[in-house]
């Protein structure tokens, strides 16, 4: 096309531009793109933002302020679309309806963090800790830890530390003869026996802490065991007992937390994911 037609072109669009209320795009020289020009009006023809935080309180009382004006201007309800997965949720405040659908350009994003105590304990549950960096996880979460004994009694925390602090594996041979009628043999049985003097160590222990913020504290317990490594090094690893039904209850508190946050604005709470305008 000729370049001279083109620039003829570009300024008749932007003429027919000053007259009339509403043009989406007009053609320009520079590659014969669509090129939108909402970035010349006074104002936006979207109200687009989206809010991220880690905080609940926060994501609250966003979606309150912005349902709130919503409300006063239309009939528009938010959407709030909890995933109790991965504890996150999204406020949609411009989606409209099947009739009436909007941009769904207006959001906010909640994705809690786990506190530091809460995220060191399931990382480390599992793994194969030597004696010291389990006696250094006590330590550094002294004030959330507490242990117990096989029968479920409380062991206090001092003793507790000292014992497994002083453990050690004792390796022994147990020989068992075993005779048949025309001949015997003689094996040995290797023995690896564990032990702390005359305190045993601890079977259990809980660990109470918050896992998000704003969270109340919850008490979670952890089975403990010890091993040994080449007969001489130990080893603890711990299991924390029934975490699938703890993560559930966390889930739960969370629904529970947004709906009762945001039952004064009306807003439409669902559990699960929305992908809108895709």
């Amino acid at each position: 096309m000729n370049p001279e037609l083109v620039a003829a072109i570009a300024s008749l669009a932007l003429a027919a531009k000053q007259n009339a209320e509403s043009v989406d795009a007009v053609i320009v020289p520079d590659g014969y793109k669509l090129q939108a020009l909402e970035q010349f009006d006074n104002v936006p023809k979207h109200y687009r933002a989206r809010f991220e935080t880690s905080v609940l309180p926060e994501f609250v009382a966003y979606c309150t302020q912005y349902t709130e004006k919503s409300q006063t201007t239309s009939s528009q309800t938010t959407n709030v679309f909890i995933n109790l997965d991965n504890m996150k949720a999204c406020a949609i405040f411009d989606m409209g309806t099947p009739e009436n659908p909007q941009w769904g350009k207006h959001r906010a994003t909640l994705a809690l963090n786990k506190t530091p105590a809460y995220s060191r304990l399931l990382d480390d549950q599992h793994k194969m800790l030597s004696q010291q960096n389990f006696l250094d996880f006590a330590e550094d979460w002294q004030t959330e830890i507490s242990f117990f004994d096989e029968n479920g009694e409380p062991i206090d925390s001092k003793k507790a530390k000292n014992a497994l602090r002083k453990l050690k594996s004792e390796h022994t041979a147990v020989f068992e003869q075993q005779t048949e009628q025309y001949s015997a043999s003689r094996s040995a049985l290797e023995s690896i026996e564990i032990k702390s003097g005359d305190i045993k160590p601890p079977a259990f222990f809980k660990f109470s802490c918050q896992p998000y913020e704003d969270f109340p504290c919850l008490n979670f317990t952890c089975q403990l065991r010890i091993t040994n490594n080449d007969k001489k090094d130990l080893l603890f690893k711990y299991r924390i007992m029934q975490l699938d039904s703890a993560k559930q209850n966390i889930a739960d508190l969370m629904r529970v937390k947004l709906k009762s946050g945001l039952e004064q604005v009306n807003a439409s709470v669902f559990i699960g994911d929305m992908s809108y305008q895709i």
